[in-house]
């Protein structure tokens, strides 16, 4: 998922609709909450519900199975839940952040119910802020299994997200500020 994030959304208050269900524009292959049944895995947020409060309709979309990803309990409520926290303070300070977010199959885990539901062995978020004339960008590279510590510690500059997923994140940057950014990032820019 690709989404900005602004000081005002974050400020708005919403109730958790707590409502997944299967997302039916997705014509095949769509995972359903039953998949999830008796798995151990949580139904992770890619973009996270506490993201998505500008109205009753947004919170309820970020439900829809094709927001969801399945992702160990303790790894899902503390550290990514961590990231996810401090990526709305950086849009709470600093007024406006880019995100993507994106599960890795890579050393994934299995797979599970009746959809054959892919466990990622790990998730990427980046950011990208502009921000008193400057422009910045910051990769998490998580594994679900043996991530300890904080999310801090697994920060990279995105082009070695771009690198591992032959993605381009931001292509709507200049090209010469997109290599800058993306290819170097200075942790004592960010407040981490």
């Amino acid at each position: 998922v690709a989404y900005e994030l602004t000081e005002a959304e974050v400020d708005m208050d919403q109730d958790r609709c707590d409502c997944f269900k299967t997302d039916t524009r997705v014509s095949t292959g769509s995972a359903t909450p039953d998949d999830y049944t008796s798995t151990g895995f949580d139904k992770g947020h890619l973009c996270p519900a506490a993201d998505n409060n500008m109205s009753a309709a947004a919170n309820a979309e970020s439900f829809l199975m094709s927001n969801m990803s399945p992702q160990i309990p303790d790894f899902n409520r503390e550290l990514w839940a961590d990231l996810e926290e401090w990526v709305r303070d950086q849009a709470d300070d600093y007024g406006t952040v880019y995100v993507v977010t994106v599960p890795v199959f890579i050393n994934n885990l299995g797979k599970f119910g009746n959809n054959e539901v892919t466990i990622p062995g790990y998730f990427y978020k980046t950011v990208l802020m502009f921000y008193d004339n400057q422009t910045k960008s910051i990769g998490f590279l998580i594994p679900q299994v043996g991530a300890v510590g904080d999310f801090e510690d697994y920060a990279v500059p995105v082009n070695t997200i771009e690198t591992l997923t032959g993605l381009d994140l931001y292509p709507g940057l200049d090209d010469y500020i997109e290599n800058k950014v993306e290819s170097q990032f200075e942790k004592n820019k960010w407040d981490l």
